[in-house]
């Protein structure tokens, strides 16, 4: 019989997967809520069943060591922005959490039935889907009802984006298992019926998303180790040359800005505002969060037609990090990230190309719709990886 441990962690890991994205579409803080609550269970229970397992891969701990040093040697010696500094530690804990959970082999179902896992799953994103599918085409009807905010304008179809962007990335593990036991035509629905959700959606990025998965997985199939370097080198010289890139943009789209959609030109507006402060402090940054005290110069406003007032995050992880830690911080988390990505090449050939095009949508996610230090997105990033290794547990066991 399992040790109590066993099953404790059995049973959160599995309903944490099955309800992430259905308590997604309730509330998007829940998907933070629900990753913290498998993470630190995994992290309990592997406690009490093998300590061992909890340590790290050494280049993980030295990486992410340099990283908060250098970070909070800033924050309490260069950084003047007062919020920003009390956001350091809470910020800095999430993506240590990330790193270490998704780092470690602690999802290991040895207890629980395969086949339960995997249909549950199905019809979790198979419902879900469908439920999203139906508020994209009512206004959100189902949520005004149900809030009794039938005639409420301030609903915006715009509150399932996070939820959505999670979906795109959930489905290919799960559909990959599904097709793995045989399930081609439940794995075939399961994509359809999530591509038509992302298609129906408010959010632009998770409808690139489930277009750009299908074709990386395909390329990354075929030329593995080249998907993987060509994506972190591109990675790497992009985030390096973004603020040249970003203050540039907004001349370059002049001519033809009238028909570019307002959210697109926002954004744009935004990254040339960060990538401005960049260079004002290029080697540093300013802090953590500094994007919501940015205050916006009058000949900057001049040139901007939506980008009227602060936001919270200048929605590209790259700019971000150049803006909050400088090129000195920016620099360090990429080698961190390197770090962290090694384990995709110890993934079983059947499933990199899938794994490696999960990684890209990841990375196109954070480089245009959400602050990198979101809870959110973290949590997003931390359980799609722990649905890869559950995936991968019984993909081993399947061709061992």
């Amino acid at each position: 019989m399992a040790p109590i441990a066993e099953r404790v962690k059995v049973f959160f890991l599995v309903f944490g997967l099955v309800l992430f994205i259905p308590l997604g579409i309730v509330t998007k803080q829940s998907m933070a809520t629900t990753f913290i609550l498998v993470a630190s269970v995994l992290i309990v229970t592997t406690f009490f069943l093998s300590p061992k397992k909890l340590i790290p891969n050494k280049s993980i701990v030295y990486g992410f060591s340099v990283f908060c040093l250098y970070a909070c040697i800033i924050h309490f010696v260069t950084v003047e922005c007062i919020p920003c500094k009390s956001l350091l530690f809470t910020k800095i804990s999430m993506l240590g959490l990330v790193l270490w959970v998704t780092s470690l082999d602690l999802s290991r179902l040895d207890f629980f039935p395969e086949s339960k896992i995997s249909w549950t799953l199905n019809i979790s994103l198979f419902l879900a889907s469908i439920f999203l599918i139906i508020e994209f085409l009512n206004d959100a009807l189902l949520y005004r009802w149900l809030s009794d905010r039938i005639n409420d304008p301030e609903v915006a179809l715009s509150r399932y984006n996070r939820v959505t962007s999670a979906l795109v990335l959930f489905v290919w593990p799960v559909s990959y298992w599904a097709y793995q036991r045989g399930n081609t035509v439940v794995a075939i629905s399961l994509i359809i019926v999530t591509f038509c959700a992302a298609l129906l959606s408010h959010s632009n990025s998770a409808l690139v998303v489930s277009v750009l998965v299908p074709i990386i997985a395909i390329l990354g199939y075929f030329l593995p180790t080249f998907v993987f370097w060509a994506g972190f080198f591109s990675l790497s010289i992009f985030a390096l040359s973004s603020p040249f890139i970003f203050v540039s943009l907004l001349n370059w789209i002049k001519p033809f800005s009238n028909s570019i959609p307002p959210s697109t030109l926002d954004r744009i507006e935004i990254w040339h505002r960060s990538a401005v402060a960049v260079f004002e402090a290029p080697w540093f940054g300013y802090g953590i969060g500094i994007t919501r005290y940015l205050t916006l110069p009058q000949e900057l406003m001049e040139k901007y037609k939506y980008h009227v007032t602060p936001t919270t995050h200048p929605h590209n992880a790259a700019i971000q990090l150049w803006l909050e830690l400088g090129v000195i911080g920016l620099s360090i988390f990429l080698l961190l990230l390197c770090f962290a990505v090694q384990p995709l090449k110890r993934v079983p050939s059947s499933c990199l190309g899938i794994a490696l095009a999960v990684a890209v949508g990841v990375i196109f996610t954070s480089l245009v719709s959400f602050g990198f230090w979101q809870e959110t997105w973290l949590g997003i990033i931390g359980l799609v990886v722990i649905c890869f290794k559950v995936v991968i547990q019984y993909s081993n066991k399947k061709y061992s």
